[in-house]
């Protein structure tokens, strides 16, 4: 088989969580392919595979009926390089098995898949391993909870700056930036001493799109626990 002949890797964002943010292109590679990859087992099927499913009426019985064929890649929520590493690769083979046989994989990741996606980890591996990528953008979790709260991001050459799991005790948040803490960690009483104290204000999204969406309009209304797919925004 020529290189001409091997399968494509594609991956597709879904967006956030609301199902009407799947765009066009992505609900027209996921019905296009048969191979669909979901960064889960198949005792529970993830996030991204629900609102595909909720978009697309006739993915589940698809599936159902062989038409379709769910490629299950655990991404364990772990920060030991080297066991993600290990899993990584056995992903990456998962997935060239597919390549090599002539088939498209479609890879559906939550948000866009080109800011802190499982799917970015892969696609560098199966890259090196010489075959094709390509990647759909999505609407991101940044973009729809900024758009939930009316909240413009930046105006007139503000700078945004994005911290993955950001540490909430880390910043001072004392220039003239955009934050955005993308699932925050740390102690909500530094950020709310530190909001105050530079008189900026902040407000979170939790589970944007989802069924259990909360929304918090000021420092004072977001709780100490919050969930992991929340984001702050201090302006």
């Amino acid at each position: 088989m020529t290189d001409m002949d091997k399968g494509t890797f594609i991956g597709v964002g879904v967006g956030p969580g609301d199902s009407e943010y799947l765009t066009l292109k992505a609900l027209k590679i996921i019905r296009e392919n048969r191979i669909i990859a979901v960064p889960s087992g198949p005792d529970r099927l993830s996030a991204s595979y629900r609102i595909a499913a909720k978009a697309i009426p006739e993915l589940d019985e698809d599936v159902k009926n062989n038409r379709k064929q769910l490629l299950f890649l655990p991404m364990p929520m772990k920060r030991d390089k080297d066991e993600l590493a290990i899993r990584h690769n056995e992903n990456a083979e998962s997935v060239v098995e597919y390549l090599e046989a002539g088939e498209n994989v479609v890879f559906l990741t939550l948000g866009d898949p080109n800011i802190y996606s499982t799917f970015s980890y892969l696609r560098d591996i199966v890259r090196e391993m010489g075959y094709k990528i390509h990647t759909v953008a999505g609407v991101m979790s940044i973009s729809a909870a900024a758009a939930r709260l009316n909240l413009s991001l930046a105006d007139w050459g503000e700078s945004v700056r994005i911290l993955p799991e950001g540490q909430m005790n880390t910043f001072d948040f004392g220039d003239d930036v955009t934050y955005v803490l993308m699932k925050p960690r740390g102690s909500l009483k530094f950020l709310r001493d530190s909001v105050k104290s530079f008189g900026k204000s902040a407000y979170a999204v939790t589970n944007c799109g989802m069924d259990n969406e909360k929304v918090y309009y000021s420092i004072d209304e977001i709780p100490e626990n919050l969930g992991y797919f929340t984001i702050i925004f201090v302006k």
